[in-house]
């Protein structure tokens, strides 16, 4: 088979000289049927030749055969080799936005394989400041860098750029929650961000994570009185509060609050589950 697939490659390529689709197979070949070093080793580097002849189409293919590469390999040299071939191709692109597009799927390639240094040198060549020092926040907070990432995203937001500021108030306000424990800063974050009944959801979260059961529990009913749709889901939750809390006749009152105000939710049937678990008679209507 490996003979008769050869012999088709040949006719081929004197046929049709050298192609893309040519290449492709050539790869494949080497790669799932011969798998030989030389031979795969010589395919690569006809692959990558024929690539760099033809810059007009070589970003697209570079990214397909980093796949084939890496699905196959991982962090083998043949991965290094194609992330390397594309990295050096991106100098020759006119327009920045689209160099910064190319550092960082190969900043994204050297992350995946496990090269977190030569991952952050090329999200250090992206040009667009806010950008770049966006992407790097979130490469410091996957090692659990929090402190260093939120002085990056006051950077971000002090450049005022129209798509990245906001992201970065947004993402700071969410490391002081769930990563730094600094709920107050948290909260007067998602105050000036404003954005109800979203940002009163993650205010609720904030005083819950800072043990502050009855701070969560008037956002909660902020939320249910101003924004009805929210009212179930703002009612249910507090529900799960005082459950958690063991403060069982609170809960109990909540649910067969949600019973009578709210019996076609879902959480009315959550509610109904709930007093059935502990025992408790459906009916009643009790406020919490």
């Amino acid at each position: 088979a490996i003979d008769e697939a050869t012999a088709s490659l040949e006719k081929d390529l004197a046929a049709n000289g050298e192609s893309w689709a040519y290449h492709t197979r050539v790869i494949a070949l080497a790669i799932y049927y011969i798998k030989k070093d030389d031979e795969t080793d010589g395919a690569l580097n006809r692959v990558l030749a024929y690539i760099a002849s033809e810059p007009k189409h070589a970003w697209a293919r570079y990214q397909a055969l980093w796949t084939t590469i890496q699905r196959k390999f991982g962090d083998h040299e043949y991965s290094l080799r194609v992330l390397g071939a594309a990295a050096k191709s991106i100098a020759a692109e006119d327009t920045t936005s689209v160099r910064d597009d190319r550092y960082l799927w190969v900043a994204a390639g050297y992350g995946e394989i496990g090269d977190g240094n030569r991952a952050v040198e090329y999200v250090g060549k992206v040009e667009h400041v806010p950008r770049r020092k966006f992407i790097l926040h979130q490469m410091l907070g996957s090692q659990g860098r929090w402190t260093e990432a939120v002085e990056l995203l006051k950077q971000v937001e002090a450049t005022n750029d129209g798509e990245f500021s906001p992201k970065a108030r947004e993402a700071r306000a969410a490391a002081y929650r769930l990563h730094l424990q600094e709920y107050a800063q948290a909260i007067s974050l998602y105050y000036e961000i404003d954005d109800p009944p979203r940002t009163l959801w993650d205010i609720q979260d904030c005083y819950w994570r800072w043990k502050k059961l009855d701070e969560a529990c008037a956002i909660l009913r902020e939320i249910e009185a101003v924004f009805p749709k929210q009212g179930p889901a703002a009612a249910w939750k507090r529900v799960e509060y005082y459950e958690k809390k063991k403060l069982k006749e609170k809960a109990v009152a909540g649910a067969r609050r949600i019973l009578k105000i709210y019996p076609k939710s879902k959480q009315s049937s959550q509610a109904h589950q709930f007093l059935e678990k502990h025992g408790v008679a459906t009916g009643g209507g009790l406020d919490e």
